[in-house]
C-alpha cells in the first residue's frame, strides 16, 4: 500500500472512532469515552496534519496543493480541528460528533483522488492562495452546513416530541442557528477570493485559451454555489426572517454544491488537470 493510501485510511478510522465515541458520550456522560473520542480525532487530524506537512517541505506548497490528495486531507483536518474546538464550547455540545464523521468521510474520499496531478501548467505564487481559500471556504462551508443538518434533525425532534430524553446534551436550535452564521460569514468572502483568484490564473494560462472554461463543471457548480451563499448571507442581514429551519436547509444545499464541485474537481474538470 502507498502512503498516501495508509494516511487516509488512518485518518478515517481514527476519525470515524470519534464520531462513534463522540455520540456514545452522549448519553454516558463518561469522560473517559469523551476522552477517547479527543483522542481519536486528535490522532486522525495529525496523521493529516503530518502528511501534509511533509508534501510541503518535500514538494512545496504550489505542487502540494495541485495534488487533490492532499489538498483533500488538508480539509479533512481542517474540518475534524473545529470539530475539536467545538468540544470547548458547552453550547455546541454533541456537534462533534457529526463533524468527526464528516472528515471521516472526506478522509475516505482523498483515496480516490490519490493519483499523481499532471504536469504544472505554469502555476505561479497566487495559486497558493487560491488552493488555500478553497480548503478554509470549503471547511467552514461543510462544517455550517452540518451545523445546519445538526439544527433540522434537533428541530424535527422537538416537533414531533421525540428523544426528548437528549435535550439538554445537544445544542440548541439557537446555538446552531449562530454557528451556521458564523460560519457562512466568515466563509463567503474566502470562497470569493478563491473564485477571483482561480479566474485571474485562467486568463493568464495559455493552454487553455481555446477551451470554453466557463463550461467547466467545477465552474458552473462554484458559481452556483456562489450564488446560494450570496443570497443566503445577504438575507441574513437584509431579511431577518430568512433564518432558522429555511436557513439550514439552504444552508445543507450549499454543502452539497461545494463538496460536488470540489470533488468533481480531481475526475472531470478539464482545467484542473
Amino acid at each position: 500500500m502507498t502512503a498516501p493510501f495508509i494516511i487516509s485510511l488512518i485518518g478515517a478510522i481514527a476519525l470515524g472512532v470519534a464520531a462513534v465515541f463522540a455520540w456514545a458520550a452522549l448519553g454516558r456522560q463518561s469522560r473517559a469515552t469523551s476522552a477517547v473520542a479527543g483522542g481519536a480525532a486528535s490522532v486522525g487530524v495529525l496523521a493529516n496534519a503530518i502528511y501534509v506537512g511533509w508534501a510541503l517541505a518535500d514538494h512545496g506548497p504550489i505542487e502540494t496543493f495541485r495534488q487533490y490528495h492532499e489538498a483533500t486531507l488538508l480539509l479533512a483536518s481542517l474540518i475534524a480541528a473545529v470539530g475539536v474546538g467545538t468540544r470547548f464550547a458547552p453550547s455546541l455540545r454533541g456537534l462533534d460528533g457529526l463533524l468527526f464523521l464528516l472528515a471521516a468521510l472526506v478522509d475516505l474520499l482523498a483515496l480516490a483522488l490519490s493519483s499523481p496531478a499532471t504536469a504544472s501548467p505554469g502555476y505561479h505564487g497566487w495559486f497558493i492562495s487560491h488552493g488555500l481559500s478553497f480548503a478554509i471556504s470549503g471547511a467552514c462551508f461543510m462544517v455550517g452546513g452540518m451545523s445546519a443538518v445538526a439544527y433540522l434533525i434537533v428541530h424535527r425532534i422537538l416537533r414531533r416530541k421525540q428523544g426528548l430524553t437528549l435535550m439538554g446534551k445537544v445544542p440548541s436550535l439557537e446555538a446552531l442557528d449562530r454557528f451556521t452564521r458564523w460560519m457562512l460569514t466568515i466563509g463567503f468572502p474566502i470562497f470569493t477570493y478563491g473564485i477571483l483568484t482561480g479566474m485571474c490564473g485562467v486568463a493568464h494560462r495559455k493552454d487553455i485559451e481555446q477551451t470554453a472554461w466557463y463550461l467547466d463543471p467545477t465552474v458552473l457548480l462554484s458559481a452556483a454555489a456562489w450564488l446560494v451563499y450570496a443570497w443566503l448571507c445577504g438575507s441574513l442581514v437584509l431579511r431577518p426572517q430568512i433564518r432558522g429551519r429555511r436557513a439550514a436547509a439552504l444552508a445543507t444545499w450549499g454543502m452539497g454544491l461545494v463538496a460536488v464541485a470540489y470533488f468533481l474537481m480531481g475526475w472531470v474538470s478539464p482545467i484542473h488537470r
